[in-house]
């Protein structure tokens, strides 16, 4: 520092601080780009990541088409068809009255919906898939024409509420969980008394 005094003169000592003073300040600007930039690269690989990738909304929309075909066949399709639907070792929560474990037992229940409403048809509100779950929210219809766990048939035309969920894997649904509003079936053919409007069960 000395020697540089000495030939530059006191004058231009300023000059070198302020060209020192800038040079940190332009080190630390340098830094602190690197870290934004460095920031923005890792904000556009999260974006990227939480992007679905094409093959997964794919595999979603599939597994969609797969559980509505169930549906098709309750609504006067063909029950063989579920043989390209469900897996043989079909697991169903709960099971039926009377129904078996696996994909015939399924067909089973299929079968006997048809007889009991002929023209049972389901309409399905909503349909929601993720990861490998599907779950459906429907409307059931149809004309009581068979025998209701031991209640002749009436003739009366029925409407209830379905809820269900299936998990799949490989192509096949190889589980499933269902939920009926069978009060509501047993009340629109007179099985059962209506509820009044305070959600309670009228007394004789």
């Amino acid at each position: 520092m000395n020697t540089l005094r000495t030939h530059m003169g006191s004058t231009e000592a300023p000059m070198v601080q302020v060209t020192r003073r800038t040079l940190g300040i332009a080190g630390i600007v340098g830094l602190s780009a690197l870290g934004l930039s460095g920031t923005r690269r890792s904000l556009d690989a999260t974006a990227q990541d939480a992007t679905p990738a094409a093959g997964g909304e794919a595999t979603l929309e599939a597994n969609k088409a797969l559980v509505r075909r169930v549906y098709v066949a309750f609504s006067g399709g063909d029950p063989d068809d579920l043989d390209a639907v469900i897996a043989q070792d079909f697991a169903h929560h709960p099971l039926s009255p009377g129904e078996q474990p696996g994909r015939e037992g399924f067909k089973g229940v299929v079968g006997v919906f048809r007889t009991i409403f002929p023209d049972f048809d389901v309409t399905l509100e909503d349909v929601v898939a993720e990861g490998d779950r599907v779950a459906i929210r429907g409307v059931a219809r149809g004309t009581h024409e068979g025998d209701l766990l031991g209640i002749s048939p009436t003739g009366v035309p029925v409407t209830f509420g379905v809820a269900d969920v299936y998990r799949l894997a490989d192509g096949e649904i190889r589980e499933g969980w269902h939920q009926e509003d069978f009060l509501s079936i047993f009340q629109q053919i007179g099985a059962y008394p209506p509820l009044d409007q305070s959600g309670s069960t009228p007394t004789t």
